[in-house]
């Protein structure tokens, strides 16, 4: 036996390397023998022998013997009493036990992933919706015109005799009203103390309108109505006076009140009927779409959409494919990706890009119904993150929009 390639702490009953040396005496941690070493002669001897080799006893003895000699006295006495050692199940048991624990971890990630995907897509689509760019109103102005008055030039009013007296004198001169672009600039004028404008306000101060007194127009004199003009009178015809009102009995006392002509009531002259002009109904028969694939402007073309999952119910690996064809990356941040039916135009889903997305030059991406780890899908996982089948089997079509609201791309079937 050639002891140089065991280790010196090697039990000579189990050959494990466990021998714990505790002053002089040697402990298997193993098998759970005991030897007692002697430092001088360097000689070992067994003092207890486990259950499982106590058959070696008889065949070693108590003697006190060298590391070769024991080894050998072993052999020779395992050979004679064959002896079943413990087999090694350490190192097995622990890369068993190493391989469970990874195999549930991967197991964990891969369940979590499939549960919380369609909520962090979700999510990610409402974030993207909420930065989307807003048409904001940009008000420009500055400091100094919060704090700039608008004054009106005063007017010269005629002076009047009396509040009842409306007619100007002959000397004064009509009032003159300024036109309203005329702005006049005031003279250190002093600068009220304003409240400090919140931003994108402007606060203008309103003209000042002065009110003039008003203008009375006197009314036209009554007019008339002409007297009657008698034909002359023929010889011999006699005329009969003509009917006259009943006439008061002057009272005494009273002066002679003016004799009223009777009040002709006005006629009212009828105004002109308009005349309606019917136009004819023009009816407008919507153009049928042409099936395939269309650029309409930009270079991401929707090369196909794939309308029949193979997944149950769901078909969540259904897909529209884009492909870049340009030279140059194509940025898609708030682009919007439509499923609108051909019978109705109704909007099914739509799926809107998120900040930074982005299709490089060449490069084919598939925005799927709800699938996280779906081929080409360029970061877009899961998709439309939709739960029930988008693509309807009757046809339908894929538009394309950018963030201006310009249709880029179509794909109809």
């Amino acid at each position: 036996m050639d002891l140089k390639n065991l280790p010196v702490n090697t039990c000579p009953l189990c050959r494990q390397a466990a021998l714990d040396q505790s002053t002089d005496q040697w402990t298997c941690d193993f098998c759970g023998c005991k030897l007692d070493f002697d430092p001088h002669s360097r000689h070992t001897r067994v003092t207890y022998w486990p259950a499982q080799y106590a058959a070696l006893k008889a065949g070693v003895g108590s003697e006190w013997l060298s590391r070769r000699e024991l080894f050998e006295r072993v052999d020779a006495a395992a050979e004679a009493a064959p002896v079943t050692r413990a087999p090694k199940l350490v190192g097995p048991l622990l890369i068993i036990a190493a391989a469970l624990l990874l195999l549930c971890v991967m197991l964990g990630a891969v369940a979590s992933a499939i549960v919380i995907s369609p909520s962090i897509a979700r999510t990610r689509r409402t974030i993207s919706q909420a930065y989307l760019p807003t048409a904001t109103a940009t008000i420009t102005a500055t400091a100094t015109a919060t704090q700039t008055a608008l004054v009106t030039p005063s007017l010269e009013q005629p002076a009047l005799n009396s509040p009842l007296d409306m007619t100007p004198s002959p000397s004064s001169e009509a009032p003159t009203a300024a036109p309203a672009s005329v702005v006049a600039t005031p003279t250190q004028l002093p600068t009220p103390a304003l409240p400090t404008p919140a931003p994108q306000q402007v606060i203008q101060p309103q003209p000042t309108i002065q009110q003039l007194p008003p203008t009375f127009t006197p009314a036209p004199p009554p007019t008339l109505p002409a007297q009657p003009t008698m034909p002359p009178a023929l010889p011999g015809a006699q005329t009969s006076p003509l009917p006259q009102p009943p006439v008061a009995p002057e009272q005494p006392g009273q002066p002679e009140q003016p004799t009223q002509p009777p009040a002709v009531p006005p006629t009212a002259t009828p105004l002109p009927t308009p005349t309606v002009t019917t136009r004819p109904t023009v009816v407008i028969t919507p153009q049928p779409l042409q099936p395939g694939s269309q650029l309409l402007a930009g270079t991401v073309r929707i090369v196909t959409v794939f309308a029949n999952g193979s997944a149950t119910q769901i078909e969540a690996d259904e897909y529209v494919e884009l492909h870049n064809e340009g030279q140059s990356p194509e940025y898609l941040d708030g682009w919007k990706l439509k499923a609108i039916r051909n019978a109705d135009n109704v909007l099914l889903e739509e799926f809107i890009f998120p900040g930074g997305a982005v299709i490089a030059a060449n490069q084919t991406c598939r925005i799927y119904t709800n699938l996280p780890y779906g081929e080409f899908n360029c970061g877009f996982s899961n998709g439309f993150a939709s739960n029930e089948p988008i693509w309807p089997p009757n046809g339908a079509r894929a538009v394309l929009v950018n963030a201006q609201g310009q249709e880029m791309a179509r794909f109809v079937y």
